[in-house]
């Protein structure tokens, strides 16, 4: 069922779902929308199978061998031996010590494709011990990618306590200020920490922008091992970006005398082959495990509602949350390992619940939930173990909007016993180092700009992968609570190894750009693309298709006035390509090409060039502020900023109390609306929930960039007040300043009458 309100009939919507693909296939299938609500409405549309090409029978998995145990003395190194023993591992387990000699004692590239939590933190920690182990720690440098900031953050904490004070490694992060990175003044800060450090942990984003200058920087020509994990995040929107740095690695090792050893982790993949061939990993370096091969066996139920208004589908999913956990947590001595031992800590008794919902607000909703349902059960305090001031009822919540002190605070009381329950965001569920006994998915639907939109099975199987304790439970426990119409869909993919598409071709114009500015890329044909999508598999059709990819790509640059098209043959970057390259910033085609003004700017400052096209049409010569403002907050940069079910009411009401004229007809249901108010916010100094300051913070990093990028498309263009005006505010934003003349207020402790009655006193208002 999909509602379509009357104010939205203008707008185009996007309706995703999936439909099973018989055997044989079908010639066609037939969609008909029926209107609940007009008579004779009804319309067909035939969907025709005759050019569909299904991907081939995937090839057998990784037998897990039956091998005995291998112990840690098996390193045959005291400090390495000594890291392990301290968390207790006396051990590895039957992956870990299948992959062993491959990771240990050879320099090959490896794909290793298994199940979440199933001990791939150790197998990339082979690889670090190796080289270890080759050459001294002054002769090599290691890269370590993860798509989301959360996992770096949570992977770096780990190692600095662990190979940091184990075996005296410099472990670092790059800063995500990617301006900063840019400024004389800081000499390039990110290149230092590579220099001054032996590991250092990137997102995607921060170590394309970096490797784009591993010609003129000898010390990214020194990096020896990269390691990636997620791989298959490949099918997100950050997977574009990955592959370019994965492909960019592979060609820089092919110029260096000297190979990168290519280290990659994932989830069980049906087309591991086609992943491991673009790598460059052979046969004996592919280890892709089926998905039931766990350290943990699970058991996971599926229960479905045919509740179709989310709102009375998430009340008759909190009764069967309640129930489930009275289920799966009873003292039962057939449910769980924890009662093995007599001598076992309380801790490791306990079975713990991880409950998943779609966003912050719901998640304080099922926390009271739960304790009310306690309540009535006359059992308040069911879930309170040690801690009765700081959780009362021992239920913690988890997301994004607390701090980190405080998310490190939960998990410790979590791990520790203190606390059973803990309630967190699905945005959470990356970088999350809790595990349970029991994990529960409230739903399987997120709110976003487009509506109501499912989770990707990547997210899920991530929550899934939380129920597991090795050496504490025998199985561990997963109740999934979707709608009806869902549930086949993940009894499908949760079972079965997931398919890794290539996203470049969504995303081929902003790496196209940079590659053009730099020289990498120089005409069409230096230019080939790899995605799916051809109507035949000959040779004839992956030509004509991949060529007909690249020109709609240099057109698309064209129009961005990123490129110019010179003698058929070369292409030449603009300035408006040179400013999003440069901020990071989206952009649209190529050729035989030649960088232009725009495209440098592309390039550049790492922006995307449909942000950057976005500048160049909406900027002119009268452009003040305001408009300023306005168009920074359309930027493709922000769409990562999340959506909540009736937040449209609180952003209404706060912009009206900061005074911003927004149109009758201002959706604020879109992330640029949102965008808008928290940057005037900020220049405000206006005080924030948890969960908007949050956001707001997230903002500030991408805004300035982009304003630097926008500084410089309008003095491209000879406009100099709108430069001025775009300058003024990047300095706006820095100090949290609403308008010129406010100079003295960039003291938090100033305001606008401390700072008029100065005046008479003879202090200078500067800016």
């Amino acid at each position: 069922m999909f509602i379509l309100p009357a104010f939205q009939g203008e707008v185009e919507h996007t309706l995703t779902f999936t439909l099973p693909v018989t055997d044989p296939i079908p010639p066609n299938y037939c969609i008909r929308a029926i209107s609940d609500r007009w008579l004779h409405s009804a319309a067909s549309l035939p969907i025709s199978f005759r050019n569909l090409i299904l991907p081939e029978k995937p090839p057998p998995h990784a037998e897990l061998l039956d091998l005995q145990p291998l112990p840690v003395s098996s390193l045959h190194d005291k400090k390495a031996e000594e890291l392990y023993k301290k968390e207790g591992i006396k051990a590895f387990n039957p992956i870990q010590t299948q992959v062993f000699s491959t990771l240990y004692s050879t320099n090959e590239p490896v794909l290793l494709c298994l199940p979440p939590t199933s001990g791939k933190e150790i197998c990339i920690e082979f690889a670090i011990l190796r080289m270890l182990k080759t050459e001294p720690a002054s002769a090599w440098k290691a890269v370590y990618l993860a798509p989301y900031a959360s996992v770096v953050q949570e992977t770096l904490r780990q190692w600095s306590s662990k190979l940091g004070s184990g075996l005296g490694l410099k472990i670092a992060e790059l800063t995500g200020d990617l301006h900063a990175d840019l400024k004389a003044s800081s000499s390039f800060h990110s290149f230092r920490i590579l220099e001054q450090s032996h590991i250092v942990l990137s997102t995607p984003e921060k170590w394309d922008f970096l490797s784009r200058r591993w010609k003129t920087r000898k010390v990214l020509q020194s990096i020896r091992l990269l390691m990636v994990d997620d791989l298959h995040l490949l099918n997100s929107p950050v997977g574009a970006t990955l592959e370019v740095c994965l492909s960019r690695m592979r060609y820089i090792s092919a110029q260096l005398p000297q190979p990168v050893r290519i280290v990659a982790c994932a989830n069980s993949l049906s087309n591991a082959k086609d992943v491991a061939d673009w790598l460059g990993v052979s046969a004996t370096g592919l280890f892709n495990f089926h998905p039931s091969v766990r350290t943990v066996p699970l058991e996971i139920s599926l229960h479905g509602f045919d509740v179709y208004n989310r709102e009375a589908r998430l009340l008759a999913m909190s009764r069967a949350v309640h129930q489930a956990i009275k289920l799966y947590t009873a003292p039962s001595e057939g449910r769980s390992s924890s009662s093995s031992s007599s001598s076992s800590s309380s801790s490791r008794k306990l079975k713990n619940v991880l409950v998943f919902c779609s966003d912050r607000k719901q998640c304080r909703l099922t926390a009271i939930d739960l304790l009310l349902q306690t309540a009535a059960d006359d059992q308040p305090k069911k879930y309170l173990h040690m801690l009765l001031e700081t959780l009362s009822y021992g239920v913690g919540l988890f997301h994004a909007g607390l701090s980190a002190a405080e998310r490190l605070l939960v998990q410790q009381l979590h791990s520790s016993g203190a606390i059973q329950v803990v309630v967190a965001a699905q945005e959470a569920a990356w970088g999350l180092q809790m595990s349970a006994h029991l994990v529960v998915l409230v739903d399987t639907k997120r709110f976003t700009e487009n509506g109501y939109e499912d989770y990707p099975i990547a997210d899920v199987l991530q929550m899934l992968g939380r129920a597991t304790r090795p050496g504490v439970d025998r199985h561990g426990f997963v109740v999934l609570l979707c709608p009806s119409s869902k549930r086949e869909f993940y009894k499908k993919f949760i079972f079965e190894p997931l398919p890794v598409e290539s996203q470049l071709e969504q995303h081929l114009q902003d790496h196209l750009n940079a590659e053009v500015v730099l020289k990498t890329v120089e005409s069409k044909q230096d230019a080939n693309p790899n995605y799916y999508g051809l109507q035949a598999a000959s040779h004839q059709h992956l030509s004509d298709f991949l060529s007909e990819l690249v020109e709609s790509a240099v057109h698309a640059l064209e129009q961005a006035q990123c490129l110019a098209e010179k003698n058929e043959v070369d292409l030449e970057p603009l300035n408006l390509g040179l400013i999003s390259a440069f901020y990071y910033v989206k952009v649209a085609t190529i050729v035989d090409l030649e960088p232009l003004n725009l495209g440098l700017i592309s390039a550049f400052y790492y922006v995307k060039v449909a942000t950057i096209e976005l500048f160049n049409r909406s900027l002119s010569p009268t452009s003040k502020r305001r408009a300023l403002l306005e168009i920074l907050s359309a930027a493709a940069e922000f769409s990562f900023l999340p959506l909540r079910p009736g937040e449209d009411s609180l952003l209404r009401t706060l912009a009206q109390r900061l005074s911003l004229k927004v149109p009758p007809s201002a959706d604020f249901a879109k992330t640029s609306t949102k965008t808008l108010i928290l940057l005037h916010a900020h220049c405000q100094r206006w005080s924030l929930p948890s969960d908007l300051a949050a956001e707001q913070q997230q903002l500030l990093l991408p805004a300035l960039r982009l304003l630097h990028a926008l500084v410089d498309v309008t003095a491209s263009n000879g406009w100099l007040f709108p430069a001025l005006a775009a300058v003024e505010l990047a300095q706006g934003l820095v100090q949290a300043l609403q308008q010129h003349g406010q100079g003295p207020q960039a003291s938090p402790l100033r305001t606008s009458r401390k700072s008029s009655s100065g005046r008479p006193m003879g202090v200078l208002v500067g800016f």
